[in-house]
């Protein structure tokens, strides 16, 4: 489904923090943000776009959709969700993500 997303239309989802549930019924809700001089600084994770089309009560429409890519949870995520987190790109990373070759766009 978001092939052609990797391939051409990738993005920068942009962010301050990330929330991730623990548990169920009732799920504890627990939130991550990155250290800086301020409060929750801004970053970016990798994301791709696509337009969804349907079938609207008016006839055909067309909407922009994004995914949010995700990696395996680091250690700070793990005991909280263990199996993946987004991916968070560093500002060095952003040109790689967006223009790179679509086999291998970071060197990670």
């Amino acid at each position: 489904m978001w092939k052609n997303s990797f391939e051409e239309r990738r993005c920068l989802v942009p962010a301050s923090s990330f929330c991730e549930a623990q548990g169920r019924n009732p799920a504890t809700y627990h939130w991550f943000a990155l250290k800086g001089s301020g409060a929750r600084p801004p970053f970016a994770f990798a994301g791709m776009w696509q337009v969804s089309r349907y079938e609207g009560k008016e006839g055909p429409e067309e909407v922009p959709a994004y995914t949010v890519i995700t990696t395996s949870a680091n250690d700070i995520v793990r005991p909280i969700h263990p199996q993946r987190m987004p991916v968070i790109l560093r500002p060095s990373d952003y040109e790689a993500w967006l223009g790179g070759a679509p086999r291998r766009p970071l060197n990670y």
